[in-house]
């Protein structure tokens, strides 16, 4: 009898480990994933199923959005590469935590606030890692931004050595870097991690402008067709539609 239900408990384990814990809720252009149990590369699509230890690559003009575990919210943009992870408390670590771990480019979390009561969340590079405090976080590897930065008049991440962070309106971060230290950034706050912090402040529209590197919403589906049989065709649902540059009236 106890060994049935040591068989049932490692049945469940294994189980757990390799349950889905989120879905692909848009992709555009060209985007891979590598499972942890799979490890040969193949195309994301629409609706997926997402795992820990999932590695998502996007190509040129090509961008990814994930619900994770019904609470986060993360987009990948062109040229990006992450993983995502997860660590369980510990008696140094009282919360669970979820972790984007972006190894290039940039990627954008939108967490849930009832979810930081529960597990800690951030974003973590080579470099430096942020918390999410708030809910809205960017995480950013060398110059994958700089050229949104620079049309929203911010300063530009020197070179691929160093890594930024923005926080969106009422958010914050705690963020950590072995070599420089530790910073807090406030809402709206544009953190440029080299060899030292540079902290540059971000208003609402040029938040808006650096983190629309994919739509903000996915089409809805079921469009109704154009009238007359003219007009743009709908676009499918979980496609995004190339994204147009927003004027600064807007």
């Amino acid at each position: 009898m106890k060994y049935g239900l040591l068989v049932l408990a490692l049945a469940s384990i294994a189980f757990n480990a390799y349950a889905g814990v989120g879905v692909v809720t848009g992709v555009q252009g060209d985007a891979t994933v590598r499972h942890e149990t799979a490890p040969q590369t193949k195309a994301v699509r629409f609706k997926d199923e997402a795992f820990w230890l999932d590695t998502y690559n996007t190509g040129a003009r090509s961008g990814l959005r994930l619900l994770v575990l019904d609470k986060s919210v993360i987009t990948l943009k062109e040229l990006s590469q992450m993983q995502l992870r997860e660590e369980n408390a510990t008696p140094t670590q009282p919360k669970r935590k979820n972790v984007v771990n972006l190894v290039s480019g940039a990627a954008r979390t939108v967490v849930e606030k009832d979810a930081l009561k529960d597990s800690d969340y951030e974003i973590r590079t080579s470099r430096a890692i942020a918390g999410i405090r708030g809910s809205d976080l960017i995480g950013v590897i060398g110059t994958a931004l700089n050229d949104q930065l620079q049309r929203a008049g911010l300063p530009r991440v020197p070179n691929n050595n160093c890594v930024a962070f923005v926080t969106g309106p009422g958010s914050t971060s705690g963020v950590v870097a072995p070599q420089v230290g530790n910073t807090d950034m406030g809402p709206l706050d544009l953190l440029i991690v080299c060899d030292q912090f540079t902290h540059n402040p971000v208003s609402a529209n040029q938040f808006d402008d650096i983190s629309n590197f994919l739509p903000p919403t996915d089409p809805p589906p079921n469009l109704p067709p154009p009238p007359d049989g003219g007009g743009t065709p709908p676009t499918p649902p979980g496609v995004f539609p190339p994204s147009t540059p927003r004027s600064r009236g807007d």
